[in-house]
């Protein structure tokens, strides 16, 4: 799909001079693939939780239960349990992103270099509905 094409234009891109129409083009399709993931993260998101919502509904109206049978299924179907397929994707997007870094001449992140000591780290909290958006924006950046 998407990586297939990204990866398509990222071989186009490596015989071209790096002129900025080029580079604004394949910059805006690797934001535009990190989006779609990102959408579709939120998506899957919103339908498990509709039908958590509906079956919900459905014991409440029957007095039936069987929410925990229907729910336990549902998260070993495609739609709900890909969060190996994401991490899969990410992965894919952060090697797409590292290799228009190289064909774009843009300085490598320091991936195992010498760092100094870092006496403090910051923490950050983050919205459990904005993991998926942070993780894009991050490989869009560092290598994974």
């Amino acid at each position: 799909g998407k990586l297939t094409s990204l990866r398509q234009l990222l071989n186009k891109t490596s015989t071209v001079d790096s002129s900025q129409t080029k580079k604004k083009a394949l910059l805006t399709e690797i934001q535009s693939l990190a989006s779609q993931l990102t959408d579709l993260y939120e998506y899957t998101i919103v339908n498990f939780t509709a039908f958590r919502k509906i079956l919900k509904k459905h014991d409440r109206h029957t007095d039936m239960v069987a929410s925990p049978w229907f729910l336990a299924r549902c998260k070993q179907q495609p739609f709900y349990s890909s969060s190996k397929q994401f991490g899969n994707m990410l992965v894919k997007l952060s090697n797409c992103c590292a290799n228009a870094r190289k064909l774009l001449n843009e300085e490598e992140p320091l991936l195992h270099g010498d760092f100094p000591s870092i006496p403090n780290s910051t923490r950050y909290w983050i919205k459990l509905e904005d993991v998926m958006r942070v993780k894009t924006m991050i490989v869009q950046h560092l290598p994974v």
